[in-house]
């Protein structure tokens, strides 16, 4: 009789080939037991060698594993397509560059009530410093307490999606990421979860369970409109989910929802009237007299001119201030033609 395992792990890959050897090795390193595990990589549209080398590491492992082709329809498709194959009742979902601590698996795996939908753990940023992958900042200790909804919208309580183990009829049951979402998308799956009545359980571990390897050209720092829009559309939905529960708005949801709008607000106003406009309506429905947190002098200006003419001359004092540092680094010559200047001499 065959046994199904008890996790699988789903990794979306795209031109991951210098990164997936470690990922998948954080994998076969855990110890679960590989007759617990199973792997389900998706190859999403790569066009190096993601495929091969990631098949040269499975070759020498005893874990059930397969490689789904598929062609590039980013991360969100390329996770359902993992799980529309995975055979365990709990899913890991692991990006391609990042990493498995050698017992999350076992630590959440053992916390295992059968009312709860996510299981999370503390995690760990990793930056690249002299050629080697680093602890960044202290270990992230997520707390997801009372209504999830609230603390998942919260920055700071933010929740690395490889830190967390999904049990799959949730998943099935939310019909699983949005494939339209290519930011932030991960947040938005977790607060569809909690407003379906999902629960959270936090499996404890003083020492962090998953790590998250920063790169600068990753989504979130090469788009930041994206990143905005994202972190706005999963405040737009959680407030109609708040204010279809109550027509009132606790005095905690709408400092979140202003600290939330109030930033894209500032976003905006540089790069989308439109947007801008909308989103400050938003702000007047929460807040009538809303004036941004944030800076200080944005605001002491706001008081006197009003928020919209106030981020005007702010961004009008900006530009001016770009241009004249520019200028004036222009008129500084650079070190090699001071030399040359000198040897004329």
């Amino acid at each position: 009789m065959k046994i199904s395992p008890c996790v699988s792990v789903v990794i979306p890959a795209f031109n991951a080939a210098d990164t997936i050897a470690d990922a998948l090795k954080s994998v076969l390193d855990q110890s679960l037991g590989g007759d617990k595990l199973e792997l389900v990589l998706v190859n999403d549209g790569s066009t190096d060698e993601t495929r091969s080398v990631s098949e040269a590491v499975l070759r020498k492992s005893d874990i059930p594993w397969r490689i789904i082709d598929l062609p590039n329809s980013g991360p969100s498709a390329a996770r359902n397509a993992g799980v529309q194959v995975a055979r365990s009742g709990w899913i890991q979902f692991l990006d391609a560059d990042d990493l498995l601590a050698p017992n999350k698996l076992a630590v959440q795996v053992s916390n295992n009530p059968r009312d709860v939908a996510v299981i999370y753990s503390p995690w760990q940023m990793l930056r690249r410093h002299d050629g080697e992958w680093r602890p960044d900042g202290t270990i992230k200790q997520p707390s997801i307490v009372g209504d999830p909804t609230l603390a998942l919208l919260k920055a700071g309580n933010f929740v690395a999606m490889g830190s967390q183990l999904f049990r799959r009829t949730w998943l099935r049951r939310v019909r699983g990421f949005n494939e339209q979402r290519r930011f932030i998308e991960d947040v938005e799956l977790l607060l569809r979860i909690a407003m379906a009545g999902g629960k959270f359980l936090r499996a404890d571990s003083e020492a962090p369970l998953f790590f998250y390897r920063v790169h600068e050209d990753s989504l979130s720092h090469t788009s930041r409109r994206g990143f905005v829009d994202g972190c706005v559309d999963n405040a737009k939905m959680v407030e109609a989910y708040w204010r279809e529960k109550s027509e009132l708005l606790s005095q905690e949801q709408s400092r979140l929802l202003t600290e939330i709008y109030g930033q894209g607000a500032r976003f905006y106003y540089e790069h989308s009237q439109a947007q801008f406009r909308q989103i400050y309506d938003r702000l007047l429905t929460i807040d009538t007299k809303y004036l941004p947190s944030s800076p200080k002098p944005l605001r002491a200006l706001s008081r006197l001119l009003g928020y919209p003419r106030a981020e005007a001359l702010a961004l009008a004092y900006h530009n001016v201030k770009s241009r004249f540092l520019k200028s004036r680094l222009a008129t500084i010559p650079s070190s090699g033609n001071e030399r040359n200047q000198q040897s004329a001499q």
